[in-house]
């Protein structure tokens, strides 16, 4: 295992720029370090984790922590942003971790007095507008240029860097929480329908399993799916009708009526214009190509 060492001096912190190797380079570290993906595709391995990342991840990790990030394609690589400073500058900054009461405040305090809290050794954000990029930037210039009064720049714009991580953190868990929450109830949504799509299934009925209202329902299932209701309800039967056409010798209209519709003038016209062709035509096509 490496220990690396990137702080001289006095700076309050550091930014250090490199790209990632396609074969696991373990290492920890005696300082924090902000890592920002600036581009590429690959993982961070951290612990027992495997963390897919892309350009725009951001994460904040503890001193002591063994990991390594890893490129997925050594033609385009992926390129790292660190911003490594020490315990003792974070200490120093003007924060008041009182303002953030989620978890991730618990960390940084944690991380900076040693906590014996059993909490992650990391927080990860997305820097969806990319203000977190540019003040990497801006530090960077600081730290080449170093003018009258560069480690006091260098201090303020660290503390708004930790300020806006924890901004993102906050938003984001809510966000998560919401997403994991939708999931679990429109997965009871969908498996209902994988077993009764050949029913009539009406919204109020989805919408009690769901226990949410219709309109919440739909909103709620479009952004989850990306489809309404209906066409997801409409694709598993023309999904299920084309396995019939092609393995079986069972009528259309028959097969109309299995599937949850009346007839097979609608269907007829649905099927041609989904596929380009009739059903008589698709099933004949399928037998021409297995003969």
């Amino acid at each position: 295992m490496t220990k690396l060492e990137y702080i001289y001096g006095d700076t309050p912190a550091f930014i250090v720029k490199y790209e990632e190797a396609t074969y696991e380079k373990w290492h920890f570290h005696d300082f924090w370090e902000i890592q920002y993906v600036s581009q590429g595709h690959g993982f961070h391995l951290i612990g027992d984790e495997k963390i897919e990342v892309k350009a725009g991840d951001v994460f904040l990790t503890s001193f002591g922590v063994n990991h390594c990030f890893v490129s997925c394609d050594a033609r385009e690589p992926l390129v790292l942003t660190n911003c490594v400073f020490r315990r003792e500058t974070f200490e120093e900054l003007p924060l008041n971790l009182e303002d953030f009461t989620e978890l991730g405040s618990d960390i940084l305090y944690t991380f900076a007095f040693k906590d014996d809290t059993e909490v992650s050794s990391y927080i990860r954000v997305y820097d969806k507008d990319l203000r977190i990029r540019k003040l990497l930037e801006l530090m960077e210039a600081e730290n080449a240029m170093q003018d009258s009064g560069f480690q006091d720049m260098l201090r303020l714009y660290l503390s708004e860097l930790i300020i806006l991580f924890l901004r993102l953190h906050k938003e984001q868990s809510k966000e998560n929480a919401s997403i994991d929450a939708q999931r679990e109830y429109i997965g009871e949504v969908l498996e209902y329908i994988k077993y009764n799509y050949t029913q009539k299934i009406s919204l109020k009925q989805l919408a009690a399993i769901a226990t949410i209202s219709p309109n919440h329902l739909c909103s709620v299932f479009k952004n989850m799916t990306g489809k309404t209701v209906s066409e997801y309800i409409q694709e598993m039967r023309l999904q299920n009708i084309c396995r019939m056409l092609r393995e079986t010798d069972v009528s259309f209209e028959k097969i109309a009526n299995e599937n949850g519709y009346e007839g097979r003038n609608f269907l007829q016209k649905l099927f041609i214009k989904t596929y380009g062709m009739t059903p008589g035509e698709y099933r004949k096509n399928v037998r021409e190509k297995q003969d």
